[in-house]
C-alpha cells in the first residue's frame, strides 16, 4: 500500500533520485506516485526569493526539522518518478499559514524548466 501525503508534509525519495532537496507537498492530498505540486526546501541564502522559516513552523521530533530552512518562493510541478517517497517531516499549522502568506509565485512551473534557468546540473 502506498502512503498518502498531505499539504505540509515534507517528503524525500526512499532511494536517491532526481530530487535533491526535500520537497514540501503543496496540495491537499498526494498519492505518492503521480506528479505533484510542491515547494523546494533549502538552506541556500543565495537567492532573494528564498524565504526563511522558523522553529515553530515544523513539527518537532521528526527526521526533518527546522535547521535554517528556507522555502523557494515558487510553486513547482514535481515528478512522481522521483519516488517512492517517505515522509520525513511536517509543517505545523503555523508553518502552513506562514507559507500560505509568503508564497507569491503560485503559477506552478515545471521543475525541469526552473532547474535549467537556474543552471542546476545533474538533474534527471
Amino acid at each position: 500500500m502506498d502512503l498518502i501525503f498531505r499539504k505540509g508534509d515534507v517528503i524525500k525519495p526512499i532511494k536517491r533520485t532526481g530530487l535533491i532537496h526535500r520537497a514540501l507537498v503543496w496540495q491537499d492530498v498526494y498519492d505518492g506516485l503521480s506528479d505533484f505540486y510542491g515547494l523546494m526546501l533549502t538552506h541556500s541564502t543565495k537567492y532573494d526569493d528564498n524565504v526563511l522559516m522558523k522553529y515553530g513552523h515544523f513539527i518537532e521530533g521528526m527526521e526533518f526539522v527546522f535547521d535554517d530552512t528556507h522555502f523557494v518562493n515558487q510553486l513547482f510541478l514535481k515528478y512522481g518518478y522521483w519516488g517512492r517517497f517517505k515522509k520525513v517531516g511536517e509543517l505545523s499549522s503555523a508553518g502552513i499559514s506562514f507559507v500560505e502568506e509568503k508564497l507569491t509565485n503560485l503559477n506552478a512551473i515545471d521543475f525541469r524548466r526552473y532547474s535549467k534557468s537556474m543552471g542546476i546540473k545533474n538533474f534527471l
